[in-house]
């Protein structure tokens, strides 16, 4: 395997030496997962230069690599691991839908993307996870157009997540003690389930109007999801929001920008960098925008797999938490604080996420 600090690959090729990486169908003795589309906390990149004091990992992309925060720092805690023993290590790209399903069966052994410490993961009998390495801000992003306002009464807000993770979890959250706004339905909170209700005359209109209304919007009306549910009581009012998954934040902003939902919920970095890249590569007319509110909080941490029978990929794990559990505790040269220094603006930083890492560095020796 090898780590790339970028100044260093360049004095490499000016030399005309190659940095030896193993074929990708080989077997290697820890198995690292990573996203490909979670910046700025595991994507795929051109080397960055400028300032660094992390690693990036190697990847079968021509010209690019994988970094972001947590792959950095689970770079940094091999190559730490490294000089003390022999072992290969190979990247291995996976998407938010599987991979903790990758982690659980050992496809991966280390999952290294902004995965939130849940009790569900936990349960897992082969997972085990770090120490927190991150605390996320849950947000939203919104369209600022009101083109879909007039089918509002039969389906309440769309929300758009990104499928495997826990952003579900937020908008109930967030429809259940905050709302999404004006463009809450009156009707679906007084009727989730119309077919077991007396509608008023003028509620039946309103649900009538939809089709109508989307059809004038350029939406066909037999994409409009459902906001019915067997088993659902009109005092959820989550009940009332239509959730649409995602394959990765890439798709979810496109569809945030084309009007596929009217709302983007998830880690606020994410979205906003996604937004970013879409705008800016694909389409610059995209009219959203973010709301500053964060909703909630998470904890990331990096999650391993450990089977019962201990083998040799086994203890590699265990000796990878051990190690990262090191370079977490280091103080002021903390791998969280380099980290961060490496893939964040520092004059941006949230109060509780500067108390987290004040929480990482205080006292440490």
């Amino acid at each position: 395997m090898c780590l790339f600090r970028p100044s260093a690959v360049y004095a490499l090729a000016l030399a005309g030496l190659l940095c030896f990486q193993p074929d990708p169908t080989s077997a290697a003795d820890l198995t690292i997962g990573v996203r490909a589309d979670a910046p700025p906390f595991s994507y795929l990149s051109v080397p960055r230069s400028e300032g660094r004091d992390t690693e990036d990992a190697p990847s079968d992309v021509p010209g690019k690599v994988f970094t972001g925060y947590i792959v950095n720092i689970c770079t940094e805690v091999i190559a730490e691991m490294q000089k003390t023993r022999h072992f290969t290590v190979r990247f291995e790209e996976l998407e938010a839908k599987n991979r903790f399903t990758a982690l659980q069966s050992g496809v991966i052994d280390v999952l290294c993307d902004p995965a939130t410490i849940d009790q569900s993961r936990l349960r897992a009998p082969t997972v085990m996870v770090s120490s927190p390495v991150f605390l996320s801000g849950v947000g939203v992003a919104q369209s600022n157009l009101r083109q879909w306002a007039g089918h509002w009464p039969c389906i309440g807000p769309v929300v758009g997540i990104v499928e495997g993770t826990t952003a579900r979890r937020a908008v109930q959250l967030i429809a259940e003690e905050f709302g999404f706004g004006e463009t809450f339905s009156r009707v679906v909170r007084a009727h989730p389930d119309p077919e077991k209700v007396t509608l008023s005359q003028d509620d039946a209109n309103s649900l009538d109007r939809c089709a109508s209304a989307a059809q004038n919007f350029g939406i066909d009306p037999v994409r409009l999801a459902s906001y019915t549910a067997s088993g659902r009581t009109t005092d959820e009012i989550s009940s009332a929001v239509a959730v649409r998954e995602y394959a990765n934040h890439r798709a979810l902003a496109r569809a945030l920008c084309q009007n596929e939902v009217y709302y983007s919920v998830g880690d606020l970095e994410i979205v906003a960098r996604a937004l970013d890249a879409v705008i800016a590569e694909e389409m610059p007319d995209c009219d959203v925008r973010i709301n500053p509110q964060v909703f909630s909080e998470e904890r990331y941490g990096i999650f391993v797999h450990i089977s019962d029978v201990m083998d040799h990929t086994d203890r590699l794990a265990l000796a990878f938490l051990r190690q990262l559990s090191i370079e977490i505790n280091k103080g002021h040269n903390s791998i969280l604080v380099r980290s961060f220094a490496d893939n964040f603006d520092r004059t941006k930083i949230s109060r509780s996420l500067d108390l987290f890492f004040w929480s990482v560095v205080a006292g440490a020796h």
